[in-house]
């Protein structure tokens, strides 16, 4: 059983998590994942992103419920994504870039326990054109990004992995991988 779907049974089995569910007539933990966008991300490079992480994480028996989040207060899904966070919700911020040296040059984010995953845009549209030339492949750079920061949230700080995409050092044979 992989990590990611040991902690989602783990989740579920304790009932510690409220959206973090497993409806009867399926075989899928669900996730809720709100999504800010403070990037130049297009919401078409979004949309890839986050159909590409639901791909990794359904591998592991895990449903993600998207919901992305307005820059402005005034529509619907504001009040949910203005909300405290609840149990079993994690919240993604594509940031455009590191504004501060709070981290090392080389990485591409970080998570904030126990709800925010935050991955920096411009960094990975800068390795998506150089391993294709093509801005078009940024969304899957990025929704590795964005499964790896959901893992660190889920199985802790220590989740670090040999190799996949836990790994805290990706070299380029993974991301060509991830690319290919």
């Amino acid at each position: 059983m992989t990590p990611i779907r040991w902690a989602a049974l783990w989740f579920v089995l304790l009932g510690s998590l409220p959206s973090f569910a497993r409806p009867a007539d399926s075989s899928e933990a669900t996730l809720t994942v709100l999504l800010f966008n403070n990037s130049l991300a297009s919401p078409d490079t979004l949309t890839r992103t986050e159909e590409a992480t639901d791909d990794i994480f359904r591998k592991s028996g895990i449903r993600l419920a998207w919901t992305d989040c307005p820059p402005m207060p005034g529509s619907v899904r504001a009040r949910l994504c203005r909300d405290e966070s609840v149990p079993g919700e994690i919240r993604v911020r594509i940031l455009d870039r590191q504004f501060r040296n709070y981290l090392p040059d080389n990485a591409f984010g970080f998570a904030v326990p126990p709800v925010w995953a935050n991955v920096y845009y411009q960094p990975a549209l800068r390795l998506a054109r150089s391993f294709t030339n093509s801005e078009s492949s940024v969304s899957v750079i990025l929704s590795c990004l964005v499964a790896h920061e959901i893992g660190l949230l889920l199985l802790g700080p220590n989740a670090h992995a040999v190799d996949g995409i836990m790994t805290a050092r990706w070299e380029v044979g993974q991301i060509q991988q991830a690319m290919g």
